[in-house]
Parts: structure tokens; C-alpha cells; sequence
């Protein structure tokens, strides 16, 4: 499963990179603070014979998003929902995916981007895209009204994700069927630790952890604070427990973790690091036919650096359906 994912994202890239490493130019200052520059399409006009369109963007900031805008018969724009994907890669260079649903129809695609100073707060961007498809195109669903609109599109993925530096590799789409199916991520390690250390409020950061022999678990989580002035018996338990169990206690491996809440978030399994591939976290998670219309949310945590906050972020979104649906 990971060759196969692996041999269909790097043919996805293969596709753009001719695009984005020929005629580069050196980016101004203005362009380094937000702007979106085009690097495939330099034109605002595309027509398209195909459902799918990809296209490369440089931009310096910490986040990139795409709002697809379909026009309808009564002339008034809709937004398609999950009808892209962004994916940052090198050099602040963004490959942008979007799924078309609709022949013969006039779509708008819009951006926005969030500096690296401000890395929460979306801007909209003035870059526009006017696209045409052709009646080449297949029809995905029979109109914008049809239901399968509510689970159109790619893996919803929140603002966390890019600015924690994880790429959802497989599955890609934000429906996902009945049967066994393959969970890839890939983490930039050095993006989400700095991320996580952002998030962590003065008051903790300024606290250093004191290397003990003493499970973190009795060393930090348990621990009475000093202007907590805890019982004289809830001591004694506490040191009961601690001489009892502390030699099974296991400290938690691993500084990065991603989390699968499957089935409404009442199952939650953990996504494993492959030892030899440093940064991509696997799973393959079985979905029977009682997790139908439930939602699979992606979840990360930093158990070492977040000690005092066990709170997962949770950076993408899936939603099960029949294998047979759509």
C-alpha cells in the first residue's frame, strides 16, 4: 500500500514539477510578503477538456487556500466545496488541485493566504483564475443540487495542517468507502515542533523540564503544584502509587503523534511512524457498515512539548460512505 500511494503522489508531482523549476526568478521583497505569484498558468484564462486541473503557485506565507466558484444558470457564483486541495512543497512552492464537477459550465478561482507573521489570519488574495470546461469533461454528479455534492471533493483539511507541516498523501478524497483502507501522512518535523513550541503559552515555556528518574506521569502530570495545598492523605496515596507502579509506567515515545477519531471520535487510533521513512505515519483501518455517514477527523499531538495540554489539534476531515454511493 505504501509503494502504490507513493508511485501516485510522485506521478502527481512529476506532473507539475516541468512547470515550477524551469525560469524561476529570484522573489522581491513585495513578493515575499504574501503575494501569490503564477508559475504554471501565467494566464487568468483556462479552458479545460478534463475534470481535473492542476497548477503550481510561489508564495511566501505560512498558509494557501483555493475557493472554487461555480456560475450557475441565474448567473449568481457558488462556492464548490472541497473542490480543492493545496499541497506546499519546496522552495514556497504550492501545487494547487482542483476537481471540476460539471461540464460547459464557467467556474472562478479564488485565493487566500496567511502571512508568517500572522500565520491564523487568512487574507484574500486579488489572483483570479477564470476557467471554462469544455463538454470533454465528464459529469461527476448531475447538478449542484444533486446530494452527492455533501461528499464532493477532496479530504477536508484545516489551517492546522499547513501551518504544522502535514501533508495528507492517501486517501485524497474526502469520501472514503466501506473495507480496509490506507491512512498516509507526511509530517515536516522541524514545521510542526516549531509550530508547537509557538503554541505553548509564556507561562509554560518558561519552565524547564528537570531530568528524574521519575516518571512523568508521578514527575509532572500528578504532581501537586505549590499553590495547591493538597491533603495529607492525597499525598500519602500518591506516594503509594508511585512506589508500586512507577517501575511499569512506559513514558510515551515519540514527540510528534497523529490520531484517527474514527466513528464520531468514539474510536481513536494511532497512526505509526515508519522507522525507516522519518516523517510519514501509516495506518490501515478497517470501516464496516455501521461507521456509514460517520466522520473520520485527523488529529495531532505533542505529548513532550505540550505536556501541560493534552488537547489534540485536528487538521483534516473525512467522511464514510457506501462503496457502492456516487
Amino acid at each position: 500500500a505504501l509503494l502504490a500511494e507513493a508511485a501516485n503522489f510522485r506521478h502527481l508531482v512529476h506532473q507539475a514539477e516541468p512547470l515550477w523549476t524551469e525560469g524561476l526568478k529570484e522573489a522581491s521583497v513585495q513578493d515575499q510578503n504574501g503575494q501569490i505569484e503564477p508559475v504554471s498558468h501565467l494566464g487568468r484564462e483556462i479552458t479545460v477538456d478534463s475534470n481535473d486541473l492542476l497548477l503550481t503557485l510561489r508564495c511566501y506565507a505560512a498558509s494557501l487556500w483555493a475557493t472554487l466558484m461555480v456560475k450557475r444558470f441565474d448567473g449568481e457564483f457558488t462556492e464548490v466545496e472541497r473542490a480543492c486541495h493545496c499541497i506546499k512543497l519546496r522552495d514556497h512552492i504550492f501545487l494547487v488541485r482542483v476537481k471540476l464537477p460539471l461540464p460547459r459550465h464557467y467556474y472562478e478561482l479564488k485565493f487566500s493566504a496567511s502571512l508568517l507573521e500572522s500565520p491564523r489570519e487568512v487574507q484574500p488574495s486579488l489572483l483570479r483564475y477564470f476557467i471554462n470546461t469544455s463538454g470533454k469533461c465528464s459529469a461527476i454528479v448531475r447538478s449542484l443540487d444533486d446530494r452527492m455534492m455533501e461528499k464532493y471533493g477532496f479530504v477536508k483539511v484545516q489551517i492546522g495542517a499547513q501551518l504544522h507541516g502535514v501533508t495528507i498523501i492517501a486517501p485524497c478524497k474526502f469520501r472514503v468507502p466501506v473495507g480496509q483502507i490506507y491512512f498516509l501522512m507526511h509530517v515536516d518535523r522541524s514545521v510542526a515542533l516549531q509550530a508547537a513550541r509557538d503554541a505553548v503559552p509564556p507561562v509554560y515555556s518558561s519552565v524547564e523540564k528537570q531530568e528524574t528518574d521519575v516518571p512523568g506521569l508521578f514527575a509532572e502530570r500528578l504532581r501537586p503544584t505549590q499553590d495547591f495545598r493538597s491533603p495529607k492523605e492525597v499525598r500519602m496515596m500518591q506516594e503509594a502509587l508511585q512506589s508500586e507502579v512507577s517501575a511499569s509506567v512506559q513514558e510515551t515515545y515519540g514527540d510528534i503523534h497523529l490520531d484517527l477519531m474514527l466513528h464520531n471520535g468514539q474510536h481513536i487510533q494511532r497512526l505509526r511512524e515508519r522507522q525507516e521513512l522519518p516523517g510519514l505515519f501509516e495506518g490501515l483501518v478497517t470501516i464496516s457498515d455501521l461507521d456509514v455517514s460517520t466522520k473520520i477527523q485527523l488529529a495531532i499531538r505533542f505529548p513532550k512539548i505540550h505536556a501541560c495540554d493534552f488537547s489534540p489539534r485536528r487538521v483534516a476531515e473525512w467522511v464514510v460512505s457506501r462503496s457502492q454511493d456516487g
